[in-house]
């Protein structure tokens, strides 16, 4: 029957939409683009938010109000439309798809009187303990109905080589026939060609209609739009309702009609039959309703007349009887009816219908039967359990109560169990409904009763308790389970532990121990072997690919070998290095190799195989091309652990088949210290420091091997002199085939320019830049550099996959440091032989950034982010785990060359640092205690609402609006901050500093985030006639601002911190002043080396302006911990602390 919510919506739809929104709002639907985000309700009205992705992608927010009874809606949409339009068409469809409304009641849904007598005994009379017979009982003749009225199609010109077929979905005992259109051509021979569906909505259906289909179509879309549950088959029609046979009928006079795709046989309209109402005995000794057709083996589908389906003979007809379908079925649903209410039901039948009577079939009196024996039976198994909406608050919504519940229906496989009793060979299921005391069942024509022991059975139950923590499992939609079955309950302690292996063991063999009989319906309880008699192999050699080796692990058992990678893999991922630090070697470890068969093994036996495979073994290492694959696949850039991985085996006494290749290979890459000298070519005309030679040879090993690299040196080391060595060395040998491209910042275009034609004028350089670039693409391959900035990568995509180069080199490579954004999944797919990345801060905030370069460098290095995300970021960063530190470290260490300023530049000035510290006042003073305590409550409010994930955007906005005002309240957009205005005690203080700066001679930086500040400063500095420089994301003459102030022709440069705190070389600058902090030190630091680097000869003057009893002081604390995080990772011995608390977020609203 169709649910009343259903049935509404319907009307809904067609009361307060016209046809073409109904249409395509109800293709949005299809197409999956609405997503409900609250559904809120009380009696009467129904709140929707959603959000639906329009046809460019873009969302919309819409909101649909329903007012149940005047069956009003209201939607309102941020579309262009902008009410009741095709988005809060689909928002409709999709919550009642989700079954997002509740049942209601209305007077839309009659109901019609039972036929009933004056001596008719009521229901509640049945002498029976089964509640669900009684409630058979009283529902028994219900029937609704729905009226609708008829719409009309306008056939057009039609294709008459393809006809328009009709597929029916035909299930037993059905109230309605789904319909599935086709389109097909007309084959020459005979038949039908291939089949192509069309929606009923489809614009181009009314090519292929013929003169009787036209009223039918048009009938059967608004029954279906009337009737049908959307939310199931929303693409098919439904012959349903009033009329359902004699549209039926029509249907199958096109002679168009079939029941499969194969169109073996069009259905025909078979001979009306007389159907056969009878009581079955059941093995129980209970009594149902079944139904007979001739001895025919029917399907039954009750419409408004019951019909019936013979599959094999292609053919559908009607029952002549003078029962209604609705009873019918009624009957046919019946709950067992034990022996003693057999009589009285037959009595009610005649009492409340107008059936005539059937007779129940006579028993004979039942044998008493002594049980001698009981046994318990527990049967486990993983069933789908339909999980219902769940109730959350009373609401008060516009003065009424409304209740919230979490909406969401959904499916879930949990561990289940069923108990049943064994009393002497007869099984009598668990039930708390079952109370009888007394059992009855059917053998070999007699009927045997026996009395149930409850102590007993309270005894073994309260048993099983003692082993599992047991949930009743909610209702399911196909119906109450029945008194007669075994009730079913979740096992939530295994829910929540997950460990079927120890419920197994502990729980199902322990039970078996004490008399349970055991019945495994799944295979996650399996069978269990000791590995004492079993003998393991190890295996390590080349696949077809040159880069790839597949390692497998294996045991022999009965006969076979059986692969045990999986397993351990599903170990390695369920626990982390201190937990298996943990284990004692005695301790049993349990590894599920098949889907019925668990090997058990002293962790002694795996250990040295835990330690090698710990890190390697993830998604990007398992075999290569084959999903299906359960071997291993290491790359060449693993072979360094591979004589690591052959001593482990051979610890655990394994046979080893390594192949020596892959053996030679891992002692070179051990072997770094001892990397041969590369000298430059003489047309290379620079001096490199030692410290560079040493680069320089790196770089030329790791060509030498296939292997990508980060060149990490400090800010001012000569990351470009190096490089620019080493493709001089690569055009010298000839091995540079094709260019190398060179993609940095904008601001370093002019650096490298400059330095290639110092240091390598013999290698043929093309800036790939500026309007005009385009008029030089032709001439790519005609040289040995290629020079393009981050921001054309999005522009000239299309060019640059054309191409082909030797080397892809990221300057500032930091900016790839997100691998989801497009420029970074651009350069991914630039084709090249090797890959490079310079950056003097290869991590900023997180070691996510990390990743991605080398995930740019040498793919799958580190495994995909999801790997690397569990095994080396959380664990290092949330829980300070040292020994995850140095394993990362040692990992990365071959492939990333990092030195600092102090190490190598033992002649560098010295960086002095000062804190210029100011404190608020005033109208400032009170601006920022009124924002603090707004944004504390605001974000406060937020995070108990949402989480402190979904938060982030408000804490960011709220910390935002603090430093501004530290800086200056003209920042703050807030009418209450124009108070404040002219009162700024930093740009106070540092206009008093500029002057006496300037008279000593100094040449100063000046730094903020904010290019808002820069201008108030600059205007500050006009009205005190300072000359200046300035540079932000908005210049456009960069080179000249950085000429300007390198010839000493102004003192200042203002710089944003975004725009040019990275590739800039402004060595002739002492003086840095960073205006506000930032959450990062590395940036900072990279600013401040624009001065304080190689070619300074003067000691560099680092201010760090600071309010105090602010904001700003906890972000200065934040730094520290952020260069804990990096200094430890890249330490010789991977030692240094991160150490992040709960009180973080507290301390940066707290008052002082």
């Amino acid at each position: 029957m169709q649910s009343t919510a259903t049935s509404l919506i319907s009307a809904l739809l067609l009361e307060n939409f016209n046809d073409n929104t109904i249409t395509r709002g109800r293709r949005y639907f299809n197409n999956g683009q609405a997503t409900i985000v609250t559904c809120t309700f009380t009696e009467t009205n129904t709140q929707l938010k959603s959000s639906v992705r329009g046809s460019q992608n873009r969302p919309y927010r819409t909101t649909v109000s329903i007012n149940w009874e005047d069956m009003d809606v209201s939607g309102d949409c941020s579309c262009p439309v902008n009410f009741n339009c095709k988005h809060a068409v689909a928002s409709l469809l999709q919550a009642n798809a989700e079954r997002r409304f509740p049942e209601i009641t209305t007077h839309h849904s009659p109901q019609l009187p039972l036929h009933s007598t004056s001596n008719a005994a009521p229901a509640s009379h049945i002498n029976t303990q089964d509640s669900a017979l009684g409630h058979w009982l009283s529902a028994l003749g219900t029937t609704s109905t729905t009226q609708s009225n008829l719409g009309t199609m306008q056939s057009a010109k039609r294709h008459v080589n393809e006809h328009l077929l009709y597929v029916l979905q035909i299930s037993s005992a059905a109230t309605t026939i789904p319909i599935e259109l086709n389109v097909s051509r007309v084959l020459k021979a005979g038949g039908y060609g291939k089949l192509r569906q069309v929606s009923p909505s489809s614009t181009t259906l009314k090519n292929y209609v013929q003169a009787d289909d036209t009223n039918l179509l048009a009938t059967l879309q608004f029954e279906s739009l009337i009737h049908s549950n959307i939310s199931s088959n929303r693409d098919n029609l439904c012959i349903q309702g009033q009329k359902a046979s004699q549209n039926l009928k029509d249907l199958l006079k096109t002679g168009r009609c079939f029941t499969d795709k194969e169109l073996s046989q069009p259905l025909q309209l078979g001979e009306p039959l007389s159907p056969t109402v009878s009581w079955k005995l059941l093995p129980n000794a209970h009594q149902k309703f079944e139904l007979t057709v001739s001895n025919s083996q029917v399907k039954l589908v009750f419409l408004d007349s019951i019909w019936y389906f013979n599959q094999a003979h292609k053919t559908l007809g009607q029952l002549e009887t003078d029962i209604t379908p609705e009873i019918l079925q009624h009957l046919l649903q019946a709950p067992d009816i034990p022996p003693e209410a057999t009589q009285q039901v037959a009595d009610q039948l005649i009492a409340l219908t107008s059936i005539p009577q059937i007779a129940p079939q006579r028993l004979t009196q039942p044998t008493k039967q002594q049980i001698n024996n009981i046994v318990p039976v527990l049967t486990v198994d993983i069933k789908d359990i339909f999980i219902p909406p769940t109730f959350l608050a009373d609401v008060p919504i516009e003065g009424l109560m409304a209740k919230i519940y979490n909406v969401s229906f959904y499916t879930r496989s949990l561990p289940t169990i069923e108990v049943s009793f064994e009393y002497d060979g007869h099984i009598v299921p668990f039930n708390r409904k079952n109370i009888t005391d007394e059992v009855m069942y059917m053998k070999d024509g007699q009927i045997y009763k026996f009395n149930r022991d409850f102590e007993i059975e309270k005894r073994w139950l309260f048993q099983l308790t003692e082993f599992m923590d047991l949930l009743e499992a909610p209702e399911q939609p196909h119906g109450k389970v029945s008194s007669q079955q075994s009730e079913i309950a979740i096992i939530q302690s295994l829910v929540d532990s997950g460990d079927f292996i120890d419920f197994s063991i502990h729980a199902l063999d322990e039970l078996q121990q004490l008399g349970w009989k055991i019945i495994r319906e799944h295979d996650n309880f399996a069978e269990i072997y000791s590995d004492e008699n079993l003998e393991w192999y190890s295996e390590l050699k080349a696949e077809s690919d040159y880069d790839y080796f597949g390692l497998s692990i294996g045991i022999e058992l009965n006969g076979a070998i059986i692969d045990v990678l999986p397993a351990i893999s599903k170990l390695i991922s369920a626990m982390g290095p201190e937990d298996f630090a943990e284990m004692d070697d005695d301790s049993l470890v349990h590894l599920p190799v098949t889907h019925n068969t668990i090997i058990e093994a002293p962790y002694s036996r795996i250990k040295p195989i835990i330690n090698v495979l710990f890190e390697l073994y993830n998604s990007e290492t398992k075999g290569k091309g084959n999903n299906n694959s359960t071997d291993v696949s290491l790359t060449k850039r693993h072979a360094a652990l591979i004589h690591e991985i052959r001593k482990a085996f051979e610890s655990a006494k394994m046979r080893w088949t390594g192949d020596d290749t892959l053996l030679k290979l891992g002692q070179k890459l051990n072997e770094f210290k001892s990397i041969k000298t590369v000298k430059p070519p003489k047309s290379f005309k620079a001096q490199l420091r030692p410290y560079q030679s040493e680069a320089v040879n790196w770089l030329q090993f790791l060509r030498e091997n296939s292997f990508g690299g980060i060149l990490a040196d400090d800010m001012g080391l000569g990351k470009t002199v190096q490089t620019l060595a080493h493709l001089s060395i690569e055009k010298n040998r000839r091995r540079m085939q094709h260019p190398s491209l060179i993609i940095a910042p904008t601001s370093l275009m002019y650096n490298w320019k400059k330095e290639a034609a110092n240091f390598t004028p013999h290698l043929k350089v093309l800036i790939h830049h500026g309007n005009n670039r385009h008029e030089f693409s032709d001439t790519i391959e005609q040289h040995d550099i290629i020079l393009t900035t981050y921001t054309l990568l999005m522009r000239d995509k299309k060019l640059l996959l054309q191409h082909e180069f030797y080397y892809l080199i990221l300057d500032e490579a930091q900016y790839i440091k997100n691998h989801k954004a497009k420029t970074t999944q651009i350069a991914h797919q630039i084709k090249a032989k090797h890959r490079l990345c310079l950056t003097g801060t290869p991590m900023e905030n997180h070691l996510g950034e990390l990743w991605s370069l080398f995930h740019f460098i040498m793919p799958g290095f580190l495994g995909d982010s999801q790997h690397f995300r569990a095994v080396y970021k959380n664990p290092i960063e949330r829980e300070d785990h040292q020994d995850r530190r140095q394993m990362l470290s040692s990992r990365v260490k071959p492939f990333m060359l990092r030195r600092q300023k102090a190490d190598v530049l033992q002649d560098l000035p010295e960086k002095n640092i000062i804190f210029c510290r100011v404190q608020l006042s005033g109208k400032q003073q009170d601006l920022y205690e009124s924002i603090r305590l707004s944004m504390e409550a605001k974000v406060r409010d937020a995070i108990q609402a949402q989480g402190l994930a979904r938060s982030h955007i408000i804490i960011l906005d709220a910390l935002l609006k603090l430093r501004q005002v530290c800086c200056d309240p003209r920042l703050i957009s807030l009418p209450s901050a124009k108070a404040a205005h002219g009162q700024s005690a930093k740009l106070e203080m540092l206009m008093e500093m500029l002057p006496n700066m300037i008279d000593e001679g100094r040449k100063i930086l000046i730094f903020s985030q904010f290019t808002k500040m820069l201008t108030l400063i600059e205007n500050e500095l006009k009205d005190r006639n300072i000359g200046y420089a300035k540079l932000t994301g908005a210049t456009t003459n960069r080179d000249k601002q950085v000429e300007r102030f390198q010839s000493g022709r102004v003192p200042v440069f203002l710089i944003s911190l975004k725009a040019g705190g990275t590739g800039l070389n402004l060595t002739t600058a002492d003086t840095v002043i960073h205006y506000d902090p930032w959450w990062n030190p590395a940036v900072e630091n990279q600013a401040t080396d624009r001065a304080h680097r190689y070619g300074q000869k003067n000691t560099v003057f680092v201010y760090k302006m600071q309010a105090v009893n602010t904001v700003e002081e906890t972000i200065q604390e934040m730094q520290e911990k952020k260069a804990a995080l990096t200094e430890g990772l890249f330490a010789e011995d991977g030692s240094g602390g991160l150490k992040l608390t709960a009180e973080d977020l507290k301390n940066l609203f707290k008052s002082y």
